[in-house]
This record gives structure tokens, C-alpha cells and sequence, in this order.
């Protein structure tokens, strides 16, 4: 008998309307994908976004266009996945068209001048997979050398992950074998968490291994995993190269 997160895994994947499944294993359309998981609910904003991805594709935008009402009505625990999906088609994109894309994904972004965590765990996890640069060699193999940035993630996690933070954080921190540390007083601030998840990006594939485990306890210290909090933690896993199965709801 296949195990429950393959059984979950492939209910999800049968949910997904035929365009959509389609689209996610084709450079052009994965990009469109990827876009309409941007656009705003609101519809004047939305509107304007579709301008916005014109301005500079006008293609994609026809293209976004067509998907977004499909992608706009999948359940939440379909987005991360469904980025994840299309990472190897991403990654055919050619050093042009991944600029025009990031370019594309950063102004969509700061369309309505907030950044939403779905927004900036995508622009993180795609952004790494159009990368051309060649991955550089692991700089740390201990939890030392990056305390400091463990503990900005695992702050910013558990004040979005659970109505108790501090305990949450402590439970991240204990599987890490640290006892009595203090959260980033400063954990909103994603410049920040994005300069530690780069630099935790050069751990070896070990450190990488604990740091998504304690990541995991964080979001599941209330004993519950919300759809959102499972999107924010596969985001991290998906930035540090670290598979993690799927999360189930309760009752399957």
C-alpha cells in the first residue's frame, strides 16, 4: 500500500484543471503559471498587472491571461507544490528570458507595495532555479557559523506560524540542540531574512538537512500544519535543495 503523502500527493495532482497541469512542464507557460500565482484579487490591481507583464512580454501576457482564472481558483495547497512542479522547465529558460522573467515577477510584486510571504518564498524559490550561475561549493558544514541567520528564519517562521512564537521558535532551536535563544527583534524584515536564507543557501547538504528539520518543528510546534504555514516551509526547503514530502490535512 503507497504511503499516505503519495496517496495526497496524487489527489492533488489530479485536482489540477488540464491546462494548468500542462502548462507547468513548458518554459513558456510555466512562466504564465507562475505569474498569475501573483496577480492580486482585486480586480483593478489585477488588471494592472496583466499591463505590467505587457510592457515587457507581450506574449506571456495573453498567456497569463488565459491561465489566471484557473491558477486563481486552486486551493492553497496546491501553490507551492505547483511551483515546485515546473522548477525543471524553469530552469530551461535561456540566460535572456530569465531576466525579462525576474524583472517580470519583481514588479508584480511590488505592484501593491506589500510583500505577502507566498510572494516572497516564490520569488526566492524561482529566482534560484533561473539562476545561471554555477552553484558554489558549501562554505559551512556546522550550525556555528550560521546561528545568527538560523535564527532570523526560524523567527520570522514562527511569528507567522503560530499564536505562540516564542514557543515555537524554542522548539525549532532545541532540535538544532540550542537552548535560550532569543528570536530576531527585527524578523518582519525580509531584506534581512533574504540575506540569511542566501547565506544558509551555502551550507553543506547536512546543515541544509537540520535547518529545514528545525524549520519543520517550528511550523508544527501548535501541533497543526495550516496550508500557508506548509507553503512558507516548503519555500524554505525548496531554496536550500532540501525534498520534503507532501503535508497532509487532517483527516486523509
Amino acid at each position: 500500500q503507497r504511503p499516505k503523502q503519495i496517496r495526497y500527493a496524487g489527489m492533488v495532482l489530479d485536482s489540477l484543471p488540464q491546462a494548468i497541469a500542462d502548462a507547468v512542464h513548458e518554459p513558456f507557460s510555466v512562466r504564465a503559471v507562475v505569474a498569475a500565482l501573483l496577480l492580486s484579487d482585486d480586480a483593478r490591481l489585477r488588471e494592472r498587472q496583466l499591463q505590467l507583464i505587457g510592457t515587457l512580454d507581450a506574449a506571456l501576457q495573453s498567456e497569463t491571461a488565459r491561465l489566471e482564472r484557473d491558477v486563481r481558483n486552486l486551493g492553497p495547497a496546491a501553490r507551492m507544490p505547483l511551483v515546485v512542479m515546473g522548477l525543471p522547465a524553469l530552469r530551461e529558460l535561456s540566460e535572456s528570458q530569465a531576466k525579462t522573467f525576474r524583472e517580470i515577477l519583481r514588479q508584480l510584486i511590488a505592484a501593491d507595495d506589500h510583500v505577502a510571504p507566498l510572494e516572497y518564498a516564490l520569488f526566492r524559490v524561482v529566482g534560484r532555479a533561473i539562476d545561471r550561475r554555477k552553484p558554489a561549493p558549501a562554505r559551512y558544514h556546522s550550525i556555528r557559523p550560521v546561528q545568527d541567520q538560523i535564527v532570523r528564519v526560524l523567527s520570522a517562521l514562527s511569528r507567522r506560524c503560530s499564536q505562540n512564537a516564542s514557543a515555537a521558535f524554542q522548539a525549532g532551536m532545541a532540535r538544532l540542540g540550542i537552548a535560550n535563544a532569543s528570536p530576531a527583534p527585527d524578523a518582519a524584515d525580509l531584506t534581512r531574512l533574504d540575506e540569511a536564507m542566501e547565506m544558509l543557501t551555502q551550507c553543506s547538504a547536512g546543515v541544509k538537512n537540520r535547518i529545514v528539520d528545525a524549520a519543520a518543528h517550528v511550523v508544527a510546534a501548535d501541533g497543526e500544519v495550516a496550508p500557508s504555514e506548509a507553503e512558507l516551509l516548503r519555500a524554505v526547503a525548496a531554496v536550500l535543495d532540501v525534498p520534503i514530502p507532501p503535508f497532509l490535512p487532517a483527516g486523509v
